[in-house]
This record gives C-alpha cells, sequence and structure tokens, in this order.
C-alpha cells in the first residue's frame, strides 16, 4: 500500500488487497521471488508515476501485460492467471479502428 502510494500515488485500504501467492523466476542468474496481491476497487484511480522509482505507469489488461517483455517471475504468475485462450497475442482488426 505505501509502494502504490509513494510510487504513483494511488490511496488504498488493506480490505482492498487480496493476497495472491509468492511466486519464483530465474532473473540474471539468481532466483527473484515475488509477492503477488490482487485489489479491489469501485472506479480507476488517476495514476501519477513518481518520476524517480517508476517513470511510465498505466493500467493494462492481463493480456497486454502479459505480451511485455517481462520478467521472469511476473510471467510465472501470469501464466498461473490467465487461461491459455488469454495467452494468445492480440489480434487486431485495422478496418475497424479506422
Amino acid at each position: 500500500m505505501r509502494e502504490l502510494y509513494e510510487e504513483v500515488d494511488i490511496k488504498l485500504e488493506k480490505e482492498q488487497l487480496t493476497f495472491v501467492g509468492e511466486y519464483k523466476g530465474q532473473f540474471k542468474h539468481a532466483t527473484d521471488i515475488g509477492t503477488f496481491f490482487e485489489i479491489t476497487m469501485t472506479e480507476m484511480p488517476p495514476v501519477q508515476a513518481d518520476n524517480r522509482e517508476v517513470i511510465w505507469a498505466r493500467f493494462l489488461s492481463l493480456q497486454e501485460v502479459y505480451n511485455l517483455d517481462l520478467n521472469p517471475t511476473v510471467k510465472t504468475w501470469l501464466n498461473q492467471r490467465l487461461t491459455d485462450s488469454e495467452r494468445q497475442p492480440q489480434k487486431i482488426d485495422h478496418a475497424s479502428t479506422k
């Protein structure tokens, strides 16, 4: 909660957090352990990066996150969180975006 507030200006109450688990992954020749929580919100808060530890922040769908070049520990969590179909690359219909 403190890190979210300090780094991206999101204020939470502890009741909004649900512990998901700890996940391990290999990262730069070391075992990385990540502790994951999910947040319950009634509306999307504005996000303001602190421009020190975080220089860019915005909300993404889990599929959008999965398609990023991620730390292996985050990828381990996402692999357990997403279904096979959700892990497929998104196809954009360019005709409908014009």
